[in-house]
């Protein structure tokens, strides 16, 4: 539980404010998990490259933060498959990116295409293309945050 607690120090250290002008990369380190039948168990260190929303197609099969809030435009639940898809940056077909949320995961998050819409954004996550497209998957809420200004 303590790993988990410094890695959300450290996401909430990356993700004050609208825009995130840190070094141009950060290594997470000492990122664990725990399971009921498995003590903490450390992963592989991360390496997330700071990426401004519009450049993000450069970065496919990297993991990166999207260092520059980006609004979401518009989502949906596609029924069938019980997948969420959230466009940033405009409207299908013009995003910058989609964010993706599987259907195992979607319980975590409640209805962020309901919840985020219209707002500011930031995700970070590894950069997949899909149809020419850039999209991050997401499996934790800690990915995909709403990114306050300082007029709110």
């Amino acid at each position: 539980m303590c790993g988990g607690l410094r890695l959300a120090g450290i996401l909430n250290t990356i993700f004050k404010g609208p825009t995130i002008s840190p070094s141009p990369k950060v290594v997470i380190s000492d990122i664990v998990t725990q399971s009921k039948k498995e003590a903490l168990v450390p992963k592989a260190k991360i390496t997330l490259t700071y990426v401004n929303a519009k450049d993000i197609i450069k970065h496919i099969g990297d993991s990166v933060i999207v260092s520059t809030a980006g609004k979401l435009y518009s989502g949906r639940l596609i029924e069938s498959n019980h997948m969420t898809l959230l466009n940033i940056g405009g409207d299908n077909p013009n995003q910058d990116f989609t964010v993706v949320i599987n259907s195992a995961d979607r319980a975590k998050f409640g209805q962020p295409e309901v919840d985020l819409k219209g707002k500011l954004v930031s995700v970070y996550g590894k950069v997949v293309g899909y149809k020419g497209k850039p999209e991050i998957i997401v499996t934790e809420p800690t990915q995909l945050h709403e990114v306050k200004t300082l007029d709110q």
